[in-house]
């Protein structure tokens, strides 16, 4: 069975088992960090993978709006000035953009007001989240010593991941 396991993981061979990996990954870093929507995005603006409640409130659908509106900003940032994190804070909510390479992104949307100075989990979180999003993305296996050569954090992610891959 953990053989079984580590070969499904390890190819994720149908873009069903990538996609299904990228939203769990999504899914679970929304919820982790009490987060609102998350999007995985390509700076040429296709939507990888989301995390998105059924329906949204009128402050979560203003920050999407928001997002939509300066989305050829943010992709200006990364592609052409390598941005790597953004935190930016708007009345209706934060939205927090980690760069995935240099070709896509994630972002994380938040009506929750939420002091700067006290997002260091959450930005943790989402850096952990962004390097497990890559490897996924980057369609590398999860070989033991490929995962010894990331952190405890996006390696224990990365067997989670495999794990809920195959258990569903």
């Amino acid at each position: 069975r953990a053989a079984l396991s580590r070969t499904m993981a390890e190819r994720a061979e149908t873009a069903g088992h990538l996609k299904h990996l990228l939203e769990t990954e999504l899914r679970r870093c929304r919820e982790e960090n009490a987060l609102d929507i998350a999007m995985f995005l390509g700076v040429d603006g296709r939507i990888f993978a989301s995390s998105i409640p059924n329906t949204l409130d009128p402050r979560e659908y203003r920050l999407l709006n928001l997002l939509k509106g300066n989305l050829s900003h943010i992709c200006h940032q990364l592609s052409g000035q390598n941005m790597m994190m953004s935190v930016q804070q708007f009345e209706a909510g934060t939205m927090v953009i980690s760069g995935v390479g240099d070709r896509a992104f994630l972002v994380f949307l938040t009506t929750r007001l939420v002091e700067i100075t006290k997002m260091q989990g959450v930005l943790s979180s989402v850096v952990k989240t962004s390097i497990v999003v890559r490897h996924l993305f980057e369609s590398k296996p999860v070989t033991p010593e490929v995962l010894a050569s990331y952190d405890e954090a996006v390696a224990g992610e990365l067997k989670r991941l495999t794990r809920i891959l195959f258990k569903e």
